[in-house]
């Protein structure tokens, strides 16, 4: 089977892992993919995807498909991964921010509740949907009848103030975990609906990373929310058995 893996930075642990053992999978693989959090964005030309005008250019290794790629000439394609982006200090439109204003952060922020939880559930409902990654893998699927696995992003590791800043413990404090829980859990609710609407697969990170509201220490990258090779096989070891209809 040729697998084409689609997708945004969250991919590379996919990558990794095929470049340190392809022979343990019994299919061959292609990568599209583009950095940035709401990655990739695609449009239509010709019949094939290309990157959107003014997006960075699709890479498999060291080079660089100015011609786009055709979906059609593939027998699977896993999309990876679909969520909301990394949270970073310097993001400060980022929507864990407005959170904040509905109770769910630590003290002091828990008296400054506006709007009920309820509503920020739709709000992320609406970010998810309208964001270039979603567009993307909907038009993937306008293109392409075949077996589709849309990946949900991973959960981060515990974030402390290392690394890349993030100031995530300062504003959740001791509920950090348990809001993590429930926000990735709402997330892969969204891109359920949206896999089952659009005749897709999807594959979530382990239930017991999402439970912990963080992925074990080892199979993260040093900024914490991208994974490493070991992440990689565990997600396309699973990956290769939904194709395979093993699951």
């Amino acid at each position: 089977m040729k697998i084409a893996i689609v997708g945004n930075s969250h991919a590379g642990a996919f990558r990794q892992a095929l470049l340190h053992d392809a022979d343990r999978y019994p299919h061959t693989f292609d990568f599209f993919i583009q950095t940035g959090g709401d990655a990739p964005r695609l449009e239509q030309r010709d019949n094939r995807l290309h990157p959107l005008v003014g997006a960075n250019p699709m890479s498999l290794g060291k080079g660089y498909f100015r011609d786009g790629f055709d979906p059609k000439q593939y027998d699977a394609i896993l999309f990876v991964a679909l969520g909301l982006p990394a949270k970073r200090m310097a993001f400060g439109k980022h929507l864990l921010n407005n959170f904040l204003h509905a109770g769910f952060a630590a003290q002091p922020y828990r008296d400054h509740q506006s709007v009920s939880g309820e509503v920020f559930a739709l709000m992320m409902a609406h970010r998810l949907l309208t964001q270039h990654s979603m567009k993307s893998m909907q038009l993937v699927r306008s293109l392409f009848a075949g077996p589709l696995v849309i990946v949900t992003s991973p959960v981060p590791g515990a974030v402390s103030d290392d690394g890349k800043p993030c100031d995530l413990p300062a504003q959740y404090g001791a509920r950090l975990p348990a809001f993590m829980s429930w926000y990735f859990n709402e997330q892969i609710r969204v891109i359920a609906a949206e896999a089952d609407r659009v005749g897709a697969k999807i594959l979530s990170p382990p239930a017991a990373f999402i439970a912990a509201g963080a992925s074990p220490g080892e199979l993260c990258s040093r900024d914490r929310w991208h994974m490493i090779r070991d992440y990689g096989h565990l997600m396309l070891a699973d990956a290769v058995r939904l194709l395979d209809g093993k699951v």
